[in-house]
């Protein structure tokens, strides 16, 4: 195996957002699908003025080279009624890490595949 070596844009994703608090973590989950990358991360977010189900919660990005990511706006999740990348909140507790997603090829239903 190789030595893996740093990317000169490391980090190559930060917590640029107000919702995303202090820090995102990676250790999530990244597919290639329809030819991009699709990310899936955890945010921290400590601060004592956020709802509990925010203190950690998992984010979207997506990327056409897996270096430069954009965080879509969606309305999955609003925080003070507007459109953020985060796609599930952690429901009241502060305990929610290593978010897996996982892509069902066989379903045939392609919204929830």
């Amino acid at each position: 195996m190789p030595q893996p070596v740093k990317h000169p844009l490391d980090p190559i994703i930060v917590a640029d957002k107000p919702w995303e608090g202090t820090d995102v973590y990676t250790y999530g989950t990244v597919l290639i699908d329809e030819g991009k990358f699709r990310m899936w991360y955890l945010i921290y977010n400590p601060a004592g003025d956020v709802a509990k189900e925010l203190i950690t919660a998992v984010a979207y990005a997506d990327s056409n080279d897996g270096l430069h990511w954009i965080k879509p706006l969606m309305n999955h999740v609003l925080v003070n009624g507007q459109p953020t990348n985060l796609v599930l909140k952690s429901h009241n507790t502060s305990d929610f890490c290593s978010p897996a997603v996982i892509k069902d090829r066989k379903e045939s239903d392609p919204a929830t595949r």
